[in-house]
């Protein structure tokens, strides 16, 4: 039957390159161990407290020293900074948004907490200043509002 709807499924083989991971496959390829040793290079540099562009100028500067990538790297040495700077920055970029990622979901256990705790409380208090009072003294709801707990109440 055929499918004229545009979509694929794509089946690929990822390899993870960093050192004492796949040292045979970079042994048969000079290209990409060439590749990897400039990649290993940048992060050397960052480790070390260069920002990026600095990192990665650096990095190209001594592999074309050292007659690595030599012949490619002097002739689109421009082109290469461009997409590692870009790798880079995307790299932190990407961490970023995950981080932003892991508080939202903090906020979110925070308030589903708060809506269990609040539920519970009414359980067993009297009336919702009882309810109040007791989950403002809970370090974690500190800073709780009196509508964020009547909000729940």
């Amino acid at each position: 039957m055929r499918n004229d709807s545009g979509d694929f499924e794509w089946t690929a083989t990822v390899y993870n390159l960093n050192k004492g991971k796949n040292d045979a496959l970079l042994l048969k390829c000079k290209p990409l161990s060439e590749y990897m040793e400039l990649i290993n290079r940048i992060r050397r540099n960052q480790n070390c407290g260069m920002n990026t562009v600095n990192a990665v100028n650096t990095a190209v500067d001594s592999c074309i020293a050292d007659g690595i990538m030599k012949n490619f790297l002097v002739r689109h040495k421009a082109e290469v900074m461009n997409v590692c700077i870009t790798e880079f920055d995307e790299k932190i970029y990407t961490e970023s948004i995950r981080e932003e990622g892991r508080e939202e979901g903090r906020e979110e256990g925070r308030e589903e907490g708060l809506k269990a705790l609040i539920y519970s409380l009414k359980n067993f208090l009297p009336d919702f200043e009882s309810v109040f009072q007791t989950v403002i003294k809970n370090e974690e709801y500190c800073n709780v509002t009196r509508e964020d707990v009547q909000k729940y109440y």
